[in-house]
């Protein structure tokens, strides 16, 4: 083709001359072939490069088609960053339009895309980061995994996406692309899952129950806490066993004789591969024993669990070994309360709704009644309440229902044979077979009553006896009083007349006569004053106990004196009492202080009083010489001494008296004391005093 065109242009040439050349006839026939053949060969050239173009225009359609109809992301950038392709799935996952992205350079579009919880800065420093950490994985594995990616939407959420990076060479230039995929679902779904399992798995450890879960052949995969507990076996020694060889190994003495193992065997092959046996759809109770010895009742409740390759079989075990403890104290103090009702002498009648639906044996003896208590069932509980005591009884009934404190109540009941007889019952609610009753106790109140009615009179004769006694013992120390100032006045008039020449044992002797005589008309007019306590006492009125401590030390100025005594007091309160006497009780309490006294120390001695649970509580301390903890009782008994009458004079019924007085007033009276320390002595008296003060 090269020749003909030289020679077409010598002849141009030759005609710009003007010199005409007539190219040989032969040669102008070859150059036209040739010339047919090269215009041949180019309209076949032509037409392979359309087919090329049309096909490369073709593929580029279906590259294109297939970058916009994928849901993975896909971008394109060249050498200098600048992006040259953002599919659809770009936009939706990125949430940047194709139309913001291309042109733009990756590390533009990548500053919008900072997640928020990012501390790389800016989105360069963040991309670049990830453009390494891609390359470097590609370099070291290939076949390596895409890398997980947080991502901001412009929509204000953050999407985690899977990236992988790949580049091309064209024309010896290389481009750089990426494959995106939004895992954000997924995740979420797959960290969902991971909760459930971590939430299943603390669930199933914490779990009261103990839970064994084994794999499709039955051998053990999880085995929680509670079955440490339960069998005494650490997990680790019990994972991977077979099921029926552990259950087997831990069967109880007496269970599943004589061979254990064959049974749980048996029963573990039916599980694996019946699902609809039996054991499924029971709760199991079985016995098992811990490495300790100790044999556990339980609660067995198999379940499965469907798989790719059939199904594992899990089990909760509940130990039920308390309930059982507690079912069987349940039934023996049911059979305790059966036998006690059956027995007891009482009759104990349990109605509803005015209906007898129990009755015990003794009903046969107390109402005189041939019938049998089960014969009674179902009668009106009033046709055996005689008619005048029916509204006492409703009340009472509706009384028991609502759950008030039960009280005994006197009924009158019509027994077999017609007669009356007077009863005693007492209510309480129950519940009978789950529906509320009366349960009523009586008792035949005849012997009772007719012991009180003795009571009543012995004590009645009693206070008439102790009244008539206090009666002669006070007329007796009045009528003594006279012959005792005789005798006293007589021996000291003879002594008086006893002149020098007469011995001195006769004079001792009449010395002794009036001391003695002096010692008993003492005692005789503490002894009245003892009996008058009762007999001669005041009403109670309204007592200020400031008045009463005055007018004890008015009397007491003169041993006060001698003794140099220290006597204080706090407030003291107004009482409803009897003035004099609470006056004769401070009088002999502060005497009392000063005259046991210890040697070389002045008498201190302090009264007060406080208010404790309705009562006023008095005390009197002092610094005194104390008393024995033996003697803290024995001090308040008539003629009771603690010294001789030599060492402390007196006649032994100061105490008694004051105690005799508190009784009277409705209180009681205590000492305390510590030898060589001194004693306090406490009484009581009520704020409000009783109704009759003799």
């Amino acid at each position: 083709m090269s020749g003909s065109r030289k020679r077409r242009e010598e002849d141009r040439s030759d005609s710009a001359t003007g010199t005409p050349v007539s190219p040989p006839s032969g040669d102008l026939k070859a150059e036209n072939e040739a010339l047919k053949r090269e215009i041949t060969v180019l309209k076949a050239r032509l037409s392979e490069r359309e087919r090329l173009e049309t096909s490369l225009k073709e593929s580029d359609e279906k590259f294109r088609n297939l970058l916009q109809g994928t849901h993975e992301g896909i971008i394109l950038n060249d050498d200098e960053g600048v992006i040259l392709e953002w599919n659809t799935g770009m936009e939706e996952i990125i949430g940047i339009s194709k139309d913001d992205a291309i042109g733009s350079t990756i590390f533009e579009v990548a500053s919008r895309c900072v997640p928020e919880s990012s501390d790389a800065g800016d989105g360069g420093k963040w991309l670049s980061a990830i453009i390494d950490t891609l390359d470097m994985t590609a370099t070291s594995s290939p076949s390596s995994p895409p890398l997980e990616i947080a991502v901001k939407h412009p929509d204000g959420t953050q999407r985690t996406i899977e990236a992988k990076n790949f580049n091309y060479t064209v024309q010896g230039r290389t481009f750089y692309g990426g494959i995106i995929r939004d895992i954000s679902e997924p995740k979420q779904i797959l960290e969902s899952l991971a909760e459930r399992d971590e939430e299943l798995e603390n669930l199933i450890e914490s779990s009261g129950d103990a839970i064994l879960l084994t794999d499709e052949e039955g051998r053990i995969t999880k085995f929680n806490k509670a079955q440490e507990r339960l069998t005494g076996f650490a997990a680790e020694e019990v994972l991977g066993l077979p099921a029926w060889e552990f259950q087997a190994s831990r069967s109880a003495p007496e269970g599943h004789s004589p061979d254990p193992l064959t049974w749980y065997k048996q029963v573990w092959d039916r599980l694996l591969h019946d699902e609809n046996d039996q054991f499924y759809r029971e709760i199991v109770e079985d016995e098992i024993q811990s490495t300790t010895g100790a044999v556990h009742h339980v609660q067995v409740r198999p379940f499965r669990i469907p798989t790719r390759k059939g199904f594992r079989v899990g089990a909760i075990v509940r130990d039920i070994t308390k309930q059982k403890q507690a079912e069987r104290g349940i039934h023996e103090s049911e059979e305790k309360y059966r036998s006690l009702v059956e027995l007891s002498p009482d009759v104990i009648v349990i109605h509803q709704e005015g209906k007898i639906v129990y009755v015990n044996p003794a009903v046969t003896k107390l109402l005189r009644t041939t019938k049998k208590p089960e014969d009674l069932i179902g009668m009106n509980i009033f046709d055996l309440i005689h008619p005048d005591f029916h509204a006492r009884v409703e009340q009472s009934t509706q009384n028991d229902l609502n759950g008030l404190p039960p009280t005994t109540r006197e009924i009158q009941v019509i027994r077999g044979d017609g007669s009356v007889v007077t009863l005693e019952g007492r209510g309480t609610r129950i519940l009978y077979q789950g529906k509320p009753a009366v349960q009523v106790v009586i008792r035949d109140a005849t012997e009772r009553k007719k012991s009180e009615q003795q009571l009543r009179e012995y004590a009645a004769n009693l206070k008439r006896s102790n009244e008539d006694l206090e009666l002669f013992a006070y007329i007796a120390t009045h009528d003594l009083q006279e012959p005792i100032r005789g005798i006293v006045a007589y021996s000291q008039l003879l002594l008086a007349e006893c002149k020098a020449e007469h011995s001195p044992r006769t004079r001792k002797y009449l010395e002794n006569i009036a001391r003695d005589g002096l010692r008993l008309n003492t005692l005789v007019g503490d002894l009245r004053e003892y009996l008058r306590v009762r007999s001669g006492g005041r009403p109670f009125v309204p007592t200020d106990m400031e008045t009463v401590f005055s007018d004890a030390l008015n009397t007491l100025h003169r041993e006060v004196t001698e003794s140099q005594a220290t006597i204080t007091h706090d407030p003291l309160p107004v009482i409803q009492a009897d003035s004099s006497q609470m006056t004769q009780v401070l009088q002999n309490l502060i005497a009392n202080a000063m005259k046991f006294q210890q040697k070389g120390i002045a008498p201190t001695v302090h009264v007060s009083a406080s208010s404790l649970d309705g009562m006023w509580q008095f005390s009197v301390r002092d610094n005194g010489v104390g008393i024995p903890k033996g003697y803290f009782e024995k001090i308040f008994i008539l003629f009771e001494r603690l010294y001789p009458r030599d060492t402390y004079p007196g006649t032994g019924l100061g105490l008694a008296l004051c105690n005799r007085i508190v009784e009277r007033h409705g209180g009681r009276m205590w000492v305390e004391s510590e030898e060589g320390r001194g004693s306090t002595f406490y009484f009581t008296l009520p704020a409000n005093p009783p109704e009759s003060s003799l």
